[in-house]
């Protein structure tokens, strides 16, 4: 019962970052802008979502270029199955501390427990002779280190994505 509440303190003092709220951009209307980083999802460019830059739309047509050194490609409103827009990139660096502390936090408490010996103190003990402060000393000594390495895994930032209401013509 000591290590669950040891473990749970241990888990509320861990600093983790607080996740900033985020707006949600608005919806972006047609014509998408030349240049925009897209995801298009049509039977011309074959199954599933390409990724690419818009060249240019217009009411009825959009031209798409899914790679720098690719040509363009022309592709009727129509036949655009669903369209998304790059909008702004986030990371998850707290989501990502959170996990990799419980990861090692756990990890280490196993480790500690299974690792316990009895310590044959004939003088002054100074460490605790108990199963529940390895396992205490190993989430610890675990879980920094999980959380430091989760935060720095979740600092790669991603693309979220705007759905843009295409014409139907």
């Amino acid at each position: 019962m000591t290590v669950i509440r040891i473990l749970i303190a241990a888990t509320l003092m861990t600093p983790v970052l607080a996740t900033a709220q985020t707006q949600t951009a608005p919806s972006p209307e047609w014509p998408v802008s030349a240049g925009s980083y897209v995801r298009i999802e049509s039977s011309v460019l074959g199954s599933g979502f390409h990724k690419g830059n818009v060249v240019t739309s217009t009411s009825d047509t959009l031209l798409f270029q899914p790679k720098a050194d690719a040509p363009a490609i022309q592709i009727a409103t129509p036949n655009i199955v669903k369209l998304e827009v790059a909008g702004p990139q986030k990371t998850h660096k707290a989501r990502g501390a959170l996990i990799g502390f419980l990861i090692g936090a756990g990890a280490g408490a196993i480790l500690g427990a299974a690792t316990y010996k009895k310590d044959q103190c004939a003088g002054i003990c100074v460490v605790p002779d108990a199963r529940s402060f390895d396992a205490t000393l190993g989430a610890v000594l675990l879980g920094v280190p999980g959380a430091i390495i989760g935060a720095i895994v979740g600092a790669h930032p991603s693309n979220t994505w705007v759905p843009v209401a295409v014409p139907r013509r």
